[in-house]
């Protein structure tokens, strides 16, 4: 649990959801949950909080999904409600550290006695970032322009380093790309997420469609599906393209 592994955590939340497509209602179904499972358990054991949680959010929506797929509106409200809540986690937790300090030492040290690591630790890189943020909030600082580029600006301690980086793709468009480029983000992912209505019944949009709801807490932990390596961020992307072409293909007339 010392260091940083996320390499591991990466990779195997990017290849995770291929290895459930194309099984049948058979004995051999179980097999990609059984692998999840230990995946999960290894990550754990590593220290992989992000892909940890992410992989159990990700079987999560695998058994919500006849839930949300129910009617259209429920559908298409259920992405605006994830990304909603992860705005609301990340201004929450740092709300909590600069409100009520006492109370998240507590929280902290309960996460240390889970996980081995503190899990306010963030809150030094995220506060840094959106301290910058504020000062060019519309258009950010320019696409090639890496919050790793600059130094800690106002809040530090001895987990930070000589420079920050967001650790979250919603923070790293906002600094970025700003508030602009962080919409138009946000508008073609819901695109995407839309077209899977069309094939909501087909097997494997079910799985495809809840890989794409859990990545998107995991990206709000990593900067997964842009500025990240291309090995990984294809991987994920491929996924998506499968999606979208069983979608396609389930009705090329159907308006969505």
């Amino acid at each position: 649990k010392s260091g940083y592994r996320l390499g591991p955590g990466y990779m195997i939340f990017s290849l995770i959801g291929f290895m459930f497509l194309d099984y049948s209602k058979s004995v051999y179904r179980y097999i990609p949950y059984i692998l999840t499972i230990f995946f999960i358990a290894w990550l754990y054991l590593l220290g992989n909080r992000g892909p940890t949680l992410s992989c159990i959010i990700f079987l999560f929506f695998i058994q919500l999904w006849p839930l949300i797929s129910r009617n259209k509106v429920l559908f298409r409200s259920t992405y605006w409600s994830i990304v909603l809540s992860i705005v609301i986690f990340i201004i929450g937790y740092i709300y909590v550290i600069l409100a009520n300090p006492d109370l998240a030492n507590t929280i902290n040290s309960f996460g240390e006695s889970i996980t081995s690591r503190g899990i306010f630790s963030r809150f030094f890189v995220w506060g840094n970032v959106i301290l910058y943020i504020i000062d060019y909030p519309v258009f950010g600082y320019g696409i090639d322009t890496s919050s790793s580029y600059f130094y800690p600006k106002g809040y530090n301690d001895s987990l930070l380093r000589d420079s920050i980086s967001s650790h979250s793709l919603f923070l790293e468009l906002l600094f970025r790309l700003g508030a602009v480029g962080f919409t138009l983000f946000l508008a073609i992912f819901y695109e995407i997420w839309k077209t899977f209505w069309i094939a909501r019944h087909n097997r494997n949009i079910r799985i495809i469609g809840s890989y794409f709801l859990a990545s998107l807490f995991f990206s709000s932990l990593g900067q997964f599906w842009l500025f990240t390596n291309n090995l990984q961020s294809a991987f994920a992307w491929a996924l998506l393209g499968i999606g979208l072409g069983i979608s396609y293909k389930t009705n090329r007339g159907y308006t969505y």
